[in-house]
């Protein structure tokens, strides 16, 4: 809800603090008083074009400052949490100031702000039901939700929003592989024949190292043959061999420790000597038993170490990182190979989510269709007793050829038109030319819709305009049925519309040493009595005129 505005030095406005209410609040003041310098204020911080005419005339900026209060669930506290705009306990305070050195500032809870977020804002606070952008009821997304909302249609449009999403997920996921599935084959083909190189060859993890030192004993085998035979001569088989002498050794020491046994240890020593230079003799011997030339082997060592080297080069790697790419690779072409039933599968998910979402909205047009000629009747009965007696509207709900076609909201294209006249054409709201007719139609439509509109603030501009009498009572009781509901203000000019507002603003224009000035002042009790007797009168109060409010304002509960 509008909660506060406050101006300065905009038009003939010096300053102006105006506190605002619930229910439906009256504007009236004589003519040339500025009555739509508040819908211009207001215009201002919903994000209209700024005006340096508008700056008062010896000020260097004009200023408008507009306070509402907001559920926490309202769609624009979410817009505002979005954007890190929030204020304190559901605040929304909107700052607008014009320079005239040409710049126009915004602020939202004292942040500033492009002018664009003020217009994103001001769809979900404030409708201004005249001529002018503000007129949401012109937007077709706002026509399709209100007919949904009157024909309960609201969670059916949710789940094909829903279906949609779901959809439109599958189609990029599957648009994603059919667009590489081309660089998919070419890849999966390469790695074919790697993995196959790879896989022949079968090298085990240490088999590389393992093929290193069996290369290089068979290369050497003939100069290990003559070492170890050299070996055996000089520990066993030649004459004076170590072990000979070892056995000398080992007598002489035996017969010395007999005299004196301090040498005990020496003999023991060189018999251990002894016996592990025999036992080494015997293992030369072995190991010379065993060793032979082996060409073939050695021949097949060097081929595969040479292929081995080959693949290490070939994928940029070491040769003990081959076993762990080829796993790596066959991962990958095994994935790569299941493209095929993947694509089977992401084209059956199209499909399927396709008929969901085709079958959701078909069912939400129904709903549609059902509701659009009932609200149609209901609009065109609240209308034509404001002032449109011929008038009618008239709900088309277009439906799409293909799913294709759709979208997020369904796959009907709503569009509200109205016959003003006997044997003319429908013609959609954004064609009437008159400011007053289409706030009194939009007045229509409110009444029957207002518990479905998520905007909290209406405004009713040129609302009376080309009415009198019960027609102009008439309109001020549906306005006052609106405000019943929520917050609505509409500029007046008729006392029977002023009469059934809950409360009343007068804009007064002052004239002083300053220059010309306008004041907009809350009225109550016989204040109210007053301007209404003012208007019926044409200014001129009289006994009759007071008495004449005074009976208007009893009637309306006022």
């Amino acid at each position: 809800m509008l909660r506060h505005l406050a101006i300065r030095n905009l038009a003939v406005i010096a300053a102006c603090d105006v506190d605002l209410r619930d229910g439906f609040t009256v504007l009236t003041g004589e003519t040339g008083a500025g009555k739509s310098i508040l819908v211009d204020a207001l215009g201002l911080v919903l994000g209209d074009r700024a005006d340096l005419d508008q700056i008062r005339s010896g000020a260097e900026q004009a200023e408008v400052t507009a306070e509402f209060d907001l559920p926490a669930d309202s769609p624009a506290a979410i817009l505002l949490r979005e954007q890190a705009l929030t204020g304190e306990d559901g605040e929304c305070l909107i700052r607008r100031v014009l320079s005239r050195e040409g710049r126009s500032k915004a602020f939202v809870n004292g942040r500033a702000v492009p002018v664009q977020t003020l217009k994103d804002l001001g769809e979900w606070l404030v409708d201004i039901h005249g001529q002018g952008e503000h007129h949401t009821l012109l937007h077709a997304a706002t026509q399709r939700d209100l007919l949904d909302g009157f024909a309960g249609a609201a969670d059916q449009a949710r789940w094909v929003a829903q279906a949609w999403a779901t959809w439109q997920q599958a189609a990029a996921e599957l648009a994603e592989l059919e667009r590489s599935q081309d660089e998919r084959e070419e890849r999966a083909e390469l790695l074919r024949y790697q993995v196959a190189e790879l896989e022949e060859l079968a090298l085990e993890p240490g088999e590389t190292e393992h093929l290193e030192a069996e290369r290089a004993r068979l290369g050497s085998v003939h100069r290990l043959m003559e070492g170890a035979q050299g070996l055996v001569q000089l520990l066993y088989e030649q004459e004076g061999a170590t072990s000979e002498q070892l056995g000398q050794a080992q007598s002489e020491l035996a017969e010395l420790s007999d005299t004196d046994p301090e040498l005990a240890e020496a003999r023991d020593l060189v018999a251990n000597a002894l016996a592990q230079t025999e036992e080494a003799a015997e293992a030369v011997r072995h190991y010379l038993n065993r060793l032979e030339a082996d060409p073939e082997r050695l021949e097949a060592v060097q081929e595969r170490l040479d292929r081995v080297y080959q693949l290490a080069r070939k994928h940029h790697c070491e040769p003990g990182e081959l076993p762990d790419l080829a796993v790596r690779l066959r991962v990958e072409l095994d994935q790569l190979e299941e493209l095929g039933p993947r694509l089977e599968a992401a084209r059956a998910e199209v499909a399927r989510t396709a008929d969901t979402y085709a079958g959701a909205a078909a069912e939400l047009t129904r709903i549609r269709r059902a509701g659009a000629d009932k609200l149609a009747e209901r609009v065109t009965e609240e209308i034509q007793v404001l002032g449109m007696p011929d008038a009618a509207l008239e709900v088309a709900v277009e439906t799409a050829d293909t799913p294709e076609n759709g979208g997020s909201h369904g796959m009907d294209r709503v569009t509200y038109q109205v016959i003003t006249n006997p044997g003319e054409p429908p013609r959609p709201l954004s064609k009437i030319a008159s400011g007053g007719e289409l706030s009194r139609l939009s007045l229509g439509l409110q009444v029957v819709l207002a518990r479905h509109t998520e905007v909290p603030t209406l405004i009713f501009d040129e609302v009376d305009v080309g009415v009198s009498g019960a027609v102009a009572e008439m309109v001020g009781r549906k306005l006052r049925s609106v405000g019943d509901r929520g917050q609505a203000l509409a500029v007046t000019h008729l006392a029977q519309v002023a009469a059934q507002g809950h409360h009343h603003l007068q804009i007064r224009k002052e004239t002083d040493s300053g220059g010309a000035s306008t004041r907009i002042e809350p009225l109550e009790a016989d204040e109210r009595v007053e301007a209404i007797a003012r208007i019926l009168g044409s200014t001129t109060i009289t006994e009759s005129t007071r008495a004449n409010a005074r009976e208007m304002l009893a009637a309306a509960g006022g």
